[in-house]
């Protein structure tokens, strides 16, 4: 999902109002349960041969995890082959993903893991229902295919439902679906099935440019809203505006063809900057985004609905503007969760290597105590300001995922915490923890 180094519409609430997790209650019990768990001093080296961990990143229920070797990890659900584990599903711990390929950058959003080699070859796995595989193809991989184009890129985001990747001129290409047909910053070509929206989205099978220039040094994907920046210049954004997500006002609106829930959005088919002071970096997650200034403080915004304390400002009012994060200065970076899921959060590290999160901690997804509660559907734990992630390692790049988080430390351990009813917190288990505690050794 979404990852951050140290230097669809979403569910109706009759959608929440069927899960029989969103019960009133049960999320204060169990994280009053689960912060009482021990973490393990354990360490993660994986197995001789194979290298030490460099990177680590999230989807919507799996992770997956990088070694100096050039190979991939993964664990956590692998329903569609996004863990790339073949005829296992759940993964409940770190299993080298089969591939010749030796990889130097990774990342994971929805259902999807990709990762890219050093001549900048992109392969994708897992789910490619609105072809996210980028392979043309709208069959599910259960190992690495490459993605089409012919492309050198020098990075790439997964989201929920899209990925974009910058080529070597600094331009971005996009695929994957697009439900409100604006994320990929052009018009999609042809449509693709999404099952879970009854509803035919827009979509494109192969990489193709977003036509917002080139010149970009990043690019990061939220659920509906894809981001870039230009070194030296300020970082844009365009998509769905609906819940303040772009951090200032659009003028344009766009349409799903969703047959159960049809909307119209305030959207920005232009890429256009946050409103207030100049953000280097940002990180647009699922109703909010969050981004660093050029002193490191940070600022979220959005959440005009859906407010579980994701702008880490002590308030669930939300802002159509960025504002400030209360207490925290000098980050050396911020991220924000772009799974699909209303009950998101985000993060931040300091320069210390200390990190903290804040938002929905129903899981105990922000790897601390939270005192506060927020009335979304029941009374539910949630960290309106900072909470300290509660280990003893200096972290260094931070993964979140739907309601769970990992990271890894400058000791070079992958530590996760959080939901894990799929095993994505790749200890062996499917049950959740609110402190970081190291993934099992592979």
């Amino acid at each position: 999902m979404k990852s951050s180094r140290r230097t669809g519409a979403l569910p109706s609430e009759e959608d929440r109002l069927r899960d029989p997790r969103a019960r009133p209650g049960r999320g204060l019990l169990l994280v009053a349960t689960v912060l009482a768990v021990a973490c393990s001093d354990t360490p993660t080296e994986p197995p001789a041969g194979s290298g030490t961990w460099t990177q680590v990143a999230a989807g919507r229920a799996h992770a997956c995890a990088l070694t100096d070797r050039g190979r991939v990890y993964c664990w956590g659900s692998n329903s569609t082959g996004q863990a790339g584990v073949p005829g296992t599903d759940p993964v409940l711990s770190p299993t080298l993903v089969q591939t010749e390929e030796r990889f130097t950058l990774i990342d994971a959003g929805g259902d999807n893991s990709c990762a890219m080699t050093e001549p900048g070859e992109l392969f994708c796995w897992g789910t490619n229902e609105m072809g996210q595989l980028g392979n043309g193809g709208i069959s599910n991989a259960l190992l690495p295919v490459p993605v089409d184009g012919g492309a050198k890129w020098t990075s790439f985001s997964v989201g929920a439902y899209h990925l974009c990747a910058l080529d070597g001129s600094g331009e971005i290409h996009c695929w994957g679906g697009d439900r409100w047909d604006v994320a990929l910053g052009f018009r999609a070509p042809a449509t693709c099935t999404a099952p879970a929206f009854e509803a035919r989205w827009p979509c494109m099978g192969v990489p193709r440019s977003s036509g917002k220039g080139s010149g970009y040094a990043w690019v990061d994907v939220g659920l509906y809203q894809t981001c870039g920046g230009r070194t030296g210049g300020p970082a844009v954004c365009w998509g769905t505006n609906g819940l303040g997500q772009l951090g200032t006002t659009s003028e344009d609106e766009c349409a799903n063809n969703d047959t159960l829930h049809p909307l119209t959005d305030p959207c920005s088919r232009d890429a256009v900057s946050p409103d207030g002071p100049d953000l280097s970096r940002l990180s647009p997650g699922v109703t909010h985004g969050c981004g660093l200034d050029a002193q490191g403080n940070p600022h979220c915004w959005g959440a005009l609905q859906l407010n579980f304390g994701q702008l880490g400002n002590g308030s669930t009012d939300g802002a159509a503007a960025p504002v400030p994060v209360s207490g925290l200065t000098n980050l050396a970076a911020v991220v924000s969760s772009n799974a699909n899921n209303i009950r998101t959060f985000s993060c931040g590290i300091d320069g210390a290597g200390q990190a903290y999160c804040w938002g929905a901690n129903r899981w105990g997804q922000l790897g601390g105590m939270s005192q506060d509660t927020c009335q979304q559907g029941g009374d539910l734990p949630c960290g309106l300001t900072p909470v300290p992630v509660e280990t003893s390692e200096s972290i260094d790049h931070l993964a979140l995922g739907a309601e769970f988080g990992c990271a890894l430390s400058s000791e070079a351990n992958v530590l996760c915490w959080g939901l894990n009813d799929t095993g994505q917190l790749g200890d062996g288990t499917t049950t959740a923890r609110a402190l970081p505690a190291p993934i099992l050794e592979p």
